[in-house]
């Protein structure tokens, strides 16, 4: 299994003394992966480094092998019994990551400069020579090690955290004895012809952040404390959900989104918010997961699929951009659409030639081009053949709902309509 000299988020000064020692240890049969990251800007590292490691730690944590990385933001992996087709094809989607950073197109054979592998059977000396030049650059690099924040002391750090989370059970306090059907927010999303006003299929519904702040009459929400962040979008999960029970009973109930947590699928709630509701309500419900919470546990998205499958729900994939969408297994995913955000780098040609892989045939008509806040995102989903769209300058276009049947039911099919 995955192991390190550290832990590969808590680096320390003795990585490089680590890949010295461990050269020396290794018998036969190891391979050495050098990903040359420092040759990327910094602006575009800083932008993708998270999810870069993320996506590589999943990779490599089934198998026996050493992650470490470098002061100079390098990253080595050392392994053995790992297929080469694998771990290129896993190289290959970690430098898409960073694929319109300029060294990028500018540099002449950029892929093998990217990484670089040693078979240490055979080129044990060139490697060790490497590792032992990282070692001597570290030893002299007089830049003194970043000081750890103020406060430094264990107990300030206790202190710290505690109140931290005393503001956060605050928070989460508030957010479930308060009434926030004010702050509850619907946009559209709509088929949109050429030359036809937009025609409302379904509404995303959700609530309004800057309002939801302004009513707690608390800082921002979004904060860089991913757990804490998470602890307070799965307390906004469960008050939506205790909202829209009551009108989810409705017969005559409009065709809506909800954007939850995976684990707000799986947790008690839901499966009562599920139990509270008809057969024909749940056909008329997408529920829509974001692409980050679905790669972080695959393997729970893939439970709480099921779950909504088997139930009648729609499910839509949320958050895919440009520059995750490589990275969007379409057979494995299964959901029902998938929402691509706009921004100006969809019109890059290296987007439109992904996107052309991405699907195929009537497979463009499960697509969703949101947050479209200004005509030229309608332009480019139009020229790629996407008829569904999402945002601000869509709902400012709106025509008269849809007809039945339910568009969401339609996406299931017949299968959807029977109750688990």
């Amino acid at each position: 299994m995955l192991q390190a000299a550290t832990g590969p988020r808590k680096r320390n000064a003795d990585q490089e003394k680590a890949l010295v020692n461990l050269i020396h240890q290794l018998g036969e049969g190891w391979t050495a992966l050098y990903i040359h990251l420092s040759k990327i800007s910094k602006a575009k590292r800083n932008e993708n480094i998270v999810f870069a490691l993320q996506m590589f730690e999943g990779f490599i944590r089934p198998y026996e092998g050493h992650f470490l990385i470098m002061k100079n933001g390098d990253w080595v992996f050392v392994y053995r019994d790992i297929r080469a087709s694998e771990i290129r094809a896993a190289v290959a989607k970690l430098r898409q990551l960073f694929a319109d950073d300029p060294l990028y197109y500018s540099e002449e054979k950029y892929e093998a400069a990217f990484a670089t592998w040693y078979h240490l059977d055979r080129e044990r000396t060139e490697f060790t020579r490497l590792a032992e030049m990282l070692l001597a650059e570290r030893m002299i690099d007089p830049t003194p090690p970043p000081p750890d924040p103020v406060p430094v002391t264990a107990d300030d750090r206790l202190r710290r955290k505690a109140s931290e989370l005393v503001s956060l059970g605050r928070i989460v306090d508030a957010i479930e004895r308060s009434d926030l059907s004010s702050v509850l927010r619907r946009q559209p999303v709509c088929f949109l012809e050429p030359g036809a006003r937009p025609r409302d299929l379904f509404e995303e519904v959700y609530f309004s952040i800057p309002d939801l702040e302004a009513l707690l009459r608390r800082g921002p929400l979004i904060t860089e404390d991913v757990w804490g962040f998470q602890n307070i979008t799965r307390a906004l999960d469960i008050k939506l959900l205790t909202l829209l029970a009551p009108m989810c009973r409705s017969t005559d109930q409009p065709n809506i989104s909800i954007n939850l947590n995976v684990a707000s699928v799986l947790a008690p709630e839901f499966v009562a918010f599920d139990r509270a509701i008809g057969s024909a309500s749940k056909r008329a419900i997408a529920v829509e997961l974001q692409f980050t919470d679905v790669f972080a546990d695959v393997g729970a998205f893939l439970f709480a699929r099921s779950f909504l499958g088997e139930r009648g729900y729609a499910i839509v994939l949320d958050g895919v951009t440009d520059t995750n969408l490589p990275f969007v297994d379409r057979k494995r995913i299964g959901a029902d659409l998938v929402k691509i955000r706009w921004s100006p780098t969809l019109t890059e040609e290296r987007f439109q030639r992904e996107f052309a892989s991405f699907v195929s045939g009537d497979e463009v008509s499960q697509v969703v081009l949101c947050r479209c806040d200004g005509p030229e995102a309608v332009e480019l989903g139009t020229e790629l053949g996407i008829r569904l769209f999402q945002g601000r300058h869509i709902s400012a276009l709106m025509a008269p709902p849809a007809a039945e049947p339910p568009f969401l039911a339609s996406l299931r099919g017949a299968g959807a309509m029977a109750e688990a």
